[in-house]
């Protein structure tokens, strides 16, 4: 079964670094990878365009905090594997 782990962001990029450097690390074929940018002013795009390079990475950029049960729902009308799991930084 595929899986894909959603990631809700805003703001705190220094904080989230780490975390999100560990994308590129993952080689399962099995899972996809999806950040949603609620509105930072960070640059979380730039980051991941330059440092991760992810594959099989979506990136959703709201233009306003849409707020997180929002951000959630946008999650799963996103998803196209079987199995969703979101974290949240």
């Amino acid at each position: 079964m595929k899986l894909t782990l959603a990631i809700p962001v805003y703001n705190q990029l220094q904080d989230a670094k780490p975390y999100l450097g560990l994308f590129k690390y993952n080689t399962s074929e099995e899972t996809e990878w999806m950040v949603i940018d609620n509105g930072s002013i960070d640059k979380y795009e730039d980051f991941i365009q330059r440092h991760i390079k992810p594959e099989r990475m979506q990136f959703i950029r709201n233009k306003a905090n849409i707020g997180l049960v929002k951000t959630i729902q946008q999650a799963y009308e996103n998803c196209t594997t079987e199995i969703l799991a979101i974290t949240h930084n």
